[in-house]
């Protein structure tokens, strides 16, 4: 089959062949840009023990994948890398992948799971945006941040459990998230910016934990349809400097609702309901 490839010996250029299951020759380093992109045909892939990268949009629209198999070795999934794979239903990343690039797996409809290992410590803007069907995500514990609109229109997501590390929740993380209900955060939060959580009528307003200094006043914004009403709910933005003695409102306690930074029996009762270390063996793994 190796002849349905250019210039494989270090980095896959283009995939010209027809075959639904395909498995990448070994001496690839990297999945070149586009190397399989708006293939019809292709339904899974096995990327060889040695590869360490995919490149941009590398299976965009690949419409027809469901499986792929990643080794140990892979550290690197580029921006697009998987973007609008419609049949892809679950995703377990390869041990040592520390980062997933803008929009890696946006558009993809049907994809209900992902599996990040812990050495996932950064995922980029719009990273799973749009991914109507992903019901869970497992996120490592060492994940420092994430990007802009990383989790935008993730409708049938309903609880988020966030690690320690994380120190800002950017524009959009969560906006749309219309069947969200809970969300924990981390004692290490300091920012929630601009329309963070918009858009989500079902989410229980969290607990803030007592390091947050700023909370945009749109971050909590439309939850009923309204942005008035739901900014009114929202934590206040830290006022500036001089004026802090005179209109510093207190925090929610963290009696009112669930937090990470509640007691031990708080946290233990949480934690039962949530899908922590959800695996999905089997479905997709590695070599």
């Amino acid at each position: 089959m190796d002849e349905a490839f250019d210039d494989y010996l270090i980095i896959l250029g283009k995939y010209r062949g027809n075959d639904a299951h395909v498995r990448i020759p070994s001496g690839i380093a990297t999945v070149g840009k586009r190397a399989f992109a708006s293939n019809t045909l292709i339904e899974s892939v096995v990327l060889p023990q040695g590869v360490r990268g995919v490149d941009a949009g590398a299976f965009e629209s690949c419409t027809a994948l469901t499986d792929v198999s990643m080794p140990s070795s892979l550290w690197r999934i580029g921006e697009r890398a998987f973007k609008n794979c419609l049949s892809l239903t679950h995703v377990t990343l390869g041990r040592a992948v520390s980062s997933l690039g803008e929009e890696a797996f946006r558009g993809c409809t049907t994809l209900e799971g992902v599996t990040m290992p812990e050495s996932v410590k950064h995922l980029k803007a719009g990273c799973f945006d749009g991914c109507t069907a992903l019901g869970y995500v497992d996120f490592p514990d060492r994940l420092l941040d994430m990007g802009p609109r990383a989790f935008r229109g993730c409708t049938a997501l309903e609880e988020v459990w966030l690690p320690e590390g994380i120190t800002v929740l950017e524009e959009s993380a969560f906006e749309g998230c219309t069947n969200l209900k809970l969300v924990m955060l981390p004692s290490t939060l300091r920012e929630i910016r601009a329309r963070a959580f918009a858009k989500c009528p079902n989410l229980m307003q969290p607990a803030l934990p007592d390091g947050v200094r700023f909370v945009d006043a749109t971050a909590f914004a439309d939850a009923d349809g309204d942005d008035g009403a739901a900014a009114s709910r929202a934590p206040k933005a830290a006022p500036p400097a001089g004026d802090a003695a005179a209109s510093r409102t207190p925090s929610p306690s963290a009696s009112d609702s669930p937090s990470a930074s509640g007691s031990p029996a708080q946290r233990a009762r949480t934690a039962t309901a949530l899908p922590r270390k959800r695996g999905i063996e089997g479905a997709v793994g590695w070599e």
